[in-house]
């Protein structure tokens, strides 16, 4: 049951209308697709397929931080914004249910180190479906592999696209 709800789930992350990010044959040092960089990308979602006919998704999302700044008189929750760049790719020909990620050209959303998992997979779904998420305190953030210090607060939030 699980890989039913794995292959819904990228179909569905697949099937995102959005514009065609034609790499033509380039191979990054890993011969991946991780060569991609921001400039290239003129939206905020673009997707395609490499040579080997893998397909791939690459976003520009952010995650939000709320930060209570003691410092000042009037006690205010100041905004901190970590800004992701993320190349969501088929690993391997052979293997549909093997994604991961990866870019060189900014910080990545989540860790996939073994393959990107369910909560990983549904979590690109629900963002592209909603342009933003609410991560709440009941979210797995071990789960999500979230790029995160974990010193720092839990983010509150992740949206699509860059707001500056």
């Amino acid at each position: 049951m699980h890989k039913i709800y794995i292959q819904q789930s990228l179909q569905n992350i697949m099937d995102y209308n959005c514009k065609i990010l034609d790499i033509k044959d380039r191979f990054g040092n890993t011969n991946y697709i991780d060569f991609i960089k921001q400039s290239e990308v003129t939206e905020n979602i673009m997707k395609g397929v490499d040579d080997n006919e893998r397909p791939f998704i690459v976003f520009k999302a952010e995650l939000v931080y709320n930060t209570n700044n003691t410092n000042n008189t009037n006690n205010t929750n100041t905004k901190i914004i970590k800004k992701t760049f993320t190349t969501f790719f088929q690993r391997y020909t052979d293997n549909k249910l093997l994604w991961h990620t990866c870019g060189d050209d900014g910080n990545l959303l989540f860790d996939s180190n073994g393959g990107a998992n369910l909560v990983q997979i549904k979590l690109i779904e629900e963002l592209l479906k909603n342009k933003y998420i609410d991560l709440t305190p009941d979210m797995d953030i071990y789960q999500l592999r979230l790029k995160i210090n974990y010193e720092n607060p839990y983010p509150i939030k992740i949206q699509l696209g860059y707001s500056s």
